[in-house]
């Protein structure tokens, strides 16, 4: 046994202690060996990952549930890590949440969501103006003393105005040292720099953190949004939740949202925003663009219609495009290219005899295109 393998070995017990709880001694183990040497490979990869910019950042559109404006993007990290291709952040987050190396991608992603929002509020993009640019932080990274110094910086750098970004941390975070993070949170606040707790519901259930932290947005996690439609009162709980972060002066933003139903009962129950796959995945920033158009809003909210005797589903969108996209794949129907602006009666939409797009004469942003809505019979 020489040095390089006695240290290697004792790198692999080092690691199986941290797995099993740290302040703790292990002794090397050969049977656990291949799977502890697996983290130790994951590790290394990670760093490299970080320092040779194998990071890339995704944005998801959170959608006003009032007009279908976007009113914000999260930024979300992904992986393209060599011959293994695009790995989602459940893949290599929690263990990066083990060391340091959660700090420095948390940097990364708040310098390179903010790089990209100035880059739209320079081209006038996705209607940056009043965009917010979303970006998570995690508990590591709140507790860093010069924290405030670093989101400050950056916002120098990009030339991002304060108001554009929200950083999100989560209910562990803010219960964690109360004191402490109050305070990071009140300086960020007073800079203009929005806060919203992620995940909402999902961590600890005292609410008191509520009035004495200073935040704007509660995002209602995914599991309160599968709850509603259900006969289990997961409506109940939901309009419960809207109704307080109301009465605290708080937004409402529902994560998660996958289907029509689901948009139209928040919609219903005051909910202010929302994102999920139901409007859009997340996407690079060029494919999200050209999903979007420039400048334009986006709506997936199926809402119940009645107009006269005629009664149906409405679907509101700010473009004709954006319409026939959601209801494309369902009806096979050719996507325009472009600002190509679709015929007045489309055959076969959403499992119907016809669809009819009814073109409205208020414009949407500074472009040409007006707002759609398409009214589907209540049989489809």
């Amino acid at each position: 046994l020489d040095a390089g393998d006695l240290l290697r070995e004792a790198d692999l017990a080092m690691y199986l202690a941290k797995e099993r709880g740290r302040s703790r001694w292990e002794l090397f183990d050969p049977d656990h060996a291949p799977r502890v040497a697996e983290r130790l490979e994951l590790e290394t990869a990670l760093w490299r990952a970080v320092d040779e910019d194998e990071l890339v950042i995704h944005f998801q559109p959170e959608v006003s549930l009032d007009d279908g404006a976007v009113v914000g993007v999260e930024a979300l990290v992904r992986w393209d890590r060599p011959a293994h291709g695009i790995l989602f952040p459940d893949a290599f987050i929690p263990f990066a949440e083990e060391s340091n190396l959660i700090v420095a991608i948390d940097r990364f992603v708040l310098r390179s969501a903010c790089l990209q929002a100035a880059e739209w509020e320079r081209r006038n993009g996705l209607g940056a103006g009043s965009l917010t640019v979303s970006v998570n932080l995690s508990p590591r990274f709140v507790n860093q003393p010069g924290l405030v110094d670093d989101v400050l910086a950056v916002l120098r750098e990009t030339g991002v105005r304060p108001e554009m970004l929200q950083l999100e941390i989560t209910e562990r975070t803010a219960l964690t040292d109360r004191e402490r993070t109050g305070d990071t949170l009140r300086l960020l606040r007073e800079r203009g720099i929005r806060v919203a707790v992620d995940d909402f519901g999902t961590g600890y259930s005292s609410l008191s953190y509520l009035r004495h932290f200073p935040i704007d947005v509660l995002k209602l996690d995914k599991s309160f949004v599968d709850g509603v439609g259900t006969l289990d009162g997961g409506a109940a709980i939901v309009e419960a939740v809207i109704t307080m972060a109301h009465a605290l002066g708080m937004r409402i933003t529902a994560e998660g949202v996958e289907r029509a139903e689901q948009a139209a009962a928040l919609q219903s129950l005051g909910c202010d925003s929302a994102q999920g796959y139901h409007f859009a995945r997340p996407l690079a920033p060029g494919a999200l663009e050209e999903l979007l158009g420039e400048g334009d809003g986006i709506s997936g909210t199926v809402v119940p219609l009645t107009r006269g005797r005629k009664r149906g589903r409405c679907l509101l969108a700010t473009t004709p495009v954006w319409a026939l996209h959601r209801f494309a794949p369902r009806s096979r129907m050719p996507m325009p290219s472009g600002n190509a602006r679709p015929a007045p009666t489309i055959s076969g939409g959403c499992g119907s005899s016809s669809t009819k797009v009814i073109r409205r004469s208020v414009p949407s942003g500074p472009g040409p295109m007006p707002s759609a809505e398409i009214v589907i019979p209540m049989s489809a």
